[in-house]
């Protein structure tokens, strides 16, 4: 009933539009580099936990979680251990070791959902820690546990088949809109019904003429838009006039990252101290 409900007032509030918002409903966010967020599995899936000092469990594998810092040591390294003894004397002391893709992570947190209560107060305790005047996990965002990738009825517009349909070169897109229960692990049923209505949610977006994909995984079903090699997102911080221009344009006609349809508020604080709320912007991905 909660995805029923939500989609019926996706299509009211947004029309042949899709999902984009009005025009002026809320800024898009121009930092892009603070948006690039990896929410898809890695292309090289990543292994089962691994944490000597943390006690990951293999159910703690399966969830979501904030990443704090990515290292290009081995796990069970000296290095390794050294940077977890100084993440968890920082601030964080529920950070634990875990390898992801070829790659090893310290991570924090063991979340059914990216859009659980505990999770978002998780991740913004994190990004605001302010240690000798520095915010050493600023940068943090929620990863996803290992997914298994679903195939949907239009491969064509399957984020999955994008860099063999478009070139090796393509690395991210814009994510606009995610179904799924935020409540917590979707059921089979709801799975389905995420499914549906993220693939209808393309073929409105298609026929307005976005460069609309979707991805299904156990999570739920992402829908994102564009396609941007690692120079266009570059261009973005460049200075020379009309640099960045094409993911700029994308982000104002989609300027939301909505959950089933709807915006979601963020609260958090400015430079003063003083508490914000605003609607969740839309952010890169990288393409898996």
């Amino acid at each position: 009933m909660w995805l029923t409900v939500a989609t019926m007032a996706f299509a009211a509030a947004c029309g042949v539009a899709g999902c984009a918002s009005k025009p002026g409903a809320s800024k898009p966010d121009p930092a892009l580099r603070d948006q690039g967020k990896e929410l898809f599995p890695d292309r090289n899936a990543p292994t089962s936990s691994v944490d000597a000092a943390g006690d990951v469990t293999e159910a703690e594998a399966g969830t979501w979680s904030v990443l704090l810092m990515t290292l290009k040591t081995e796990p069970e390294s000296r290095a390794t251990q050294a940077a977890l003894r100084s993440v968890r004397s920082n601030g964080v002391p529920e950070a634990v070791v875990r390898t992801r893709g070829e790659g090893t992570v310290i991570v924090a947190g063991s979340f059914e959902s990216p859009t659980q209560p505990e999770a978002q107060q998780l991740l913004r305790r994190v990004k605001e820690l302010n240690i000798d005047g520095q915010r050493p996990y600023a940068m943090a965002y929620l990863v996803p546990p290992q997914a298994t990738a679903v195939k949907g009825s239009m491969p064509e517009w399957d984020l999955r088949n994008a860099r063999q349909r478009f070139g090796r070169n393509i690395e991210y897109t814009l994510q606009i809109n995610i179904y799924t229960n935020p409540s917590g692990r979707p059921t089979a049923a709801e799975l389905k019904e995420c499914r549906k209505a993220a693939e209808e949610a393309v073929r409105t977006l298609r026929k307005d003429g976005a460069d609309a994909f979707y991805y299904h995984d156990n999570a739920g079903s992402t829908v994102t838009v564009g396609l941007f090699t690692q120079q266009e997102v570059d261009e973005g911080f460049s200075l020379r006039v009309g640099a960045g221009k094409g993911l700029r344009d994308l982000q104002q006609k989609f300027p939301h990252g909505l959950v089933n349809g709807g915006g979601v508020k963020e609260k958090g604080t400015d430079s003063q101290g003083r508490p914000t709320e605003q609607l969740r912007p839309s952010f890169l991905v990288r393409v898996p």
